[in-house]
């Protein structure tokens, strides 16, 4: 990433417009490093800031497109905390400089982070972790992703586990129920259930398949919406940045009740799916491989305009989005592999002869 494009970032970060993938990673790093400082000893000099930034920034590789990211996203992070860098003794400066290199390693990590704020970096080669009421442990080995160190008690209220862009992990709890977490997601959870229910926190895309139990029925929370289950496996999208909730039930059955309304729940039978959206709750009859193609390693379009389609490829890959013109109204459906690189992707929505894209390193101007 060139010095224009790390500039670009950090405008974009303090102006409110990044995306909210790039949101939360900047603020997740931000909420890690800002612990270890207390306040602010005076407002600090920006350029003086900005210049140092980035003659510390190593120079970049050309196949290391993601990292780019992650430095920028540190370059924003040192800014905004303010706390982490003011005029002051070269000590201080080199202390600054090993948090910040630190923190670099642990861009687009998959992170659990505790309950007494520790944030801890998953093993990406790793397809998940076991969570019970004693451990957390890799489901490949049955080895520690904790260490015994942090095993304390108010570690057992509960964790959350974040995912980066383009990334994908594995939830086993105690009872055996299984959640996949989706890329540039997030899943907050006990270490264990209560006795009478099963309740986890859901920001994001995951799929559920949830182990039976009657008298502890398993309930999923998003920001606009709660559902109940008994024993069932079911897909759930709930971005926080989208205006739409959507629950697909593929086994077993599930209630879904929107939050904050008077609106009554629905209840899901096999093939069905919720849509919440505008105060408004109804569901229909849909095709659950299609509508979960994620699961297969495929992107799922379905009569979707031009912004939401660039939203859902920004969860997967590495990509900055802008538009030039007029935007086409053309609504998409069908189902696209998932690639390594975004171009196969780009190549096929242009064949539909209403889109163009002009790709500048992770620049994406979308034009009609």
């Amino acid at each position: 990433m060139r010095r224009e494009e790390l500039q670009d970032l950090l405008n974009r970060y303090l102006a409110g417009e990044c995306t909210p993938s790039q949101k939360r990673m900047v603020e997740t790093w931000f909420n890690q490093l800002s612990k270890e400082e207390n306040e602010l000893p005076y407002e600090p000099d920006w350029d003086v800031v900005k210049e140092t930034i980035y003659d510390r920034l190593p120079q970049p590789k050309r196949h290391t497109r993601s990292i780019w990211l992650s430095v920028a996203a540190a370059v924003v992070l040192l800014v905004i905390a303010g706390s982490l860098y003011w005029k002051t003794s070269p000590t201080d400066k080199n202390d600054v400089q090993a948090k910040t290199e630190s923190a670099l390693k642990e861009a687009n990590q998959i992170m659990l982070t505790l309950s007494d704020g520790k944030t801890l970096v998953m093993d990406k080669d790793q397809q998940g972790i076991r969570i019970d009421n004693m451990s957390i442990r890799y489901l490949e080995g049955n080895y520690p992703a904790i260490a015994n160190s942090t095993e304390s008690s108010d570690v057992r209220a509960g964790v959350k586990l974040s995912t980066p862009i383009g990334q994908q992990f594995r939830v086993v709890f105690e009872d055996d129920t299984e959640v996949l977490l989706n890329a540039a997601s997030t899943l907050s959870c006990p270490k264990a259930f209560s006795n009478d229910r099963r309740e986890v926190h859901l920001d994001g895309e995951a799929f559920f398949k949830v182990s039976k139990n009657k008298d502890r029925p398993f309930y999923v929370k998003t920001l606009n919406q709660e559902i109940k289950v008994l024993g069932t496996s079911f897909g759930v999208s709930a971005f926080a940045e989208d205006e739409t909730v959507k629950t697909t039930l593929v086994s077993g059955s599930v209630l879904v009740q929107p939050k904050n309304t008077r609106l009554a729940g629905v209840e899901l039978s096999p093939g069905e799916q919720s849509i919440f959206a505008k105060d408004k709750l109804r569901k229909e009859h849909v095709d659950t491989d299609t509508e979960l193609s994620w699961l297969d390693g495929s992107f799922a379009f379905k009569s979707d305009d031009i912004q939401s389609v660039m939203k859902m490829l920004q969860r997967w890959y590495d990509i900055e989005v802008h538009y030039e013109g007029l935007l086409t109204k053309e609504r998409f459906n069908g189902v696209i592999p998932r690639s390594e690189n975004i171009d196969p992707v780009l190549e096929l929505l242009e064949k539909t002869k209403s889109v163009r894209f002009k790709k500048e390193g992770r620049r994406i101007t979308v034009m009609q």
